[in-house]
């Protein structure tokens, strides 16, 4: 099968462009030819200039539109799967795909159709003033701390959703776990237009060791929605050792009962995870699925998380790990205490996640998903 993937690479990477990498791998691995179009933001210069054409492409990218229009012009893939449009694509791209009868497959990594910046999340709490696609509140707002961008931002999602994008623009939308495809459904979209497709996670065969392990993980970005500071906070209770990856701010190096071991990846990564003994997921947004979460459990290291969004679905409560209140630092530290003092638990609980990974979030599970759905619209 011939299958179109399109991705705009964002500055800042996130896990849209693991699970768009990682699609690509997987498809060619079963012999599919895989054609990439894709954009990188982290090529664009830092001007007021560079800014505002980026904001016009993602309006509406006549740039983008014509470079599908002659590559479909020789090719005739049967799907086309979108992963982040933004800036330089834009649904410009879905509605060439749609000219020439192809399906499209949007991948729904973030709550963008129903949040213009993605995360429905504004100063420090859950924000859903745009769940009803109203783009106007993220200007009202300032939901991006910079009012140009807010602007931005607003203009973007509302051109987006004026040209079909959550509407008839794409075939399929692809959400990572049910808690993110009953979020779209409450929104108000049609059960049959969305479909659950749990992210790859690459399954180790070796289950670590995780009772010996000797420091708690964390894995992932500073940003406030990550709820850091609620891990750190229950570290300062336990006083028990945490590593961290990932890069964060020279400020927080002063805190020197953290080990901070900057960003990590592939082999380096692997490694994170098999020196821990757990990984804490503290975020207080809805997550659409995190993938660290699975990426640990793939290791055979069990996970804290916070009982909010996606998250309570991917870790199971006492069976693949603990879950405790989002924001709660007293409640994560006793939990964190409990399963420390527990090597046989932690053993238990890897274990448990492990088997879970290759049942539900495998490459060769994901692979058997995504192609039955390709070939269940596929164009005759």
């Amino acid at each position: 099968m011939k299958i179109l993937q399109l991705h705009n690479f964002k500055r800042h990477g996130g896990g849209d462009e693991v699970v768009f990498t990682r699609t690509c791998q997987i498809l060619r691995e079963r012999g599919h030819e895989v054609i990439q179009v894709t954009r990188d933001s982290r090529l664009m210069e830092p001007t007021l200039a560079a800014k505002a054409s980026a904001l016009m492409e993602s309006l509406h990218s006549r740039r983008a539109a014509r470079q599908l229009e002659e590559l479909l012009a020789g090719e005739s893939p049967a799907a086309a799967h979108v992963h982040n449009l933004f800036p330089f694509l834009s649904p410009s791209v879905m509605a060439a795909c749609r000219r020439h009868g192809i399906p499209v497959y949007f991948h729904c990594h973030s709550y963008y159709l129903t949040c213009p910046i993605g995360y429905h999340f504004r100063k420090g709490g859950i924000c859903q003033k745009c769940l009803r696609g109203n783009s106007l509140w993220c200007l009202l707002l300032n939901c991006r701390g910079n009012f140009a961008e807010s602007v931005g931002i607003a203009l973007q999602h509302a051109a987006s959703r004026k040209a079909g994008l959550g509407a008839d623009l794409a075939d399929v939308y692809i959400t990572p776990t049910n808690f993110a495809r009953k979020w779209l459904l409450d929104a108000g979209m049609p059960a049959e237009k969305v479909v659950y497709i749990a992210n790859p996670i690459p399954l180790h065969d070796a289950v670590n060791d995780a009772g010996s392990g000797e420091y708690i993980a964390f894995a992932g970005r500073s940003s406030p929605e990550k709820g850091f500071a609620t891990l750190q906070a229950a570290v300062q209770k336990t006083g028990l050792p945490l590593h961290v990856a990932g890069a964060f701010p020279r400020g927080a190096h002063a805190d020197g009962s953290i080990v901070y071991r900057g960003h990590l990846s592939g082999p380096d990564l692997d490694a994170f995870y098999q020196g821990a003994r757990f990984l804490v997921v503290p975020s207080i947004w809805f997550e659409t699925f995190a993938l660290v979460a699975g990426e640990a459990m793939s290791h055979g290291i069990p996970v804290i998380a916070s009982r909010i969004g996606a998250l309570a679905e991917v870790v199971d409560d006492k069976h693949t790990g603990l879950l405790f209140g989002p924001g709660d630092a007293d409640d994560l530290a006793d939990k964190m205490t409990w399963l420390w003092q527990r090597p046989d638990e932690c053993r238990r609980m890897g274990a448990a996640g492990h088997w879970k990974v290759e049942r539900e979030f495998a490459p060769g599970v994901y692979a058997r998903n995504l192609l039955a759905l390709y070939e269940k619209n596929r164009k005759k």
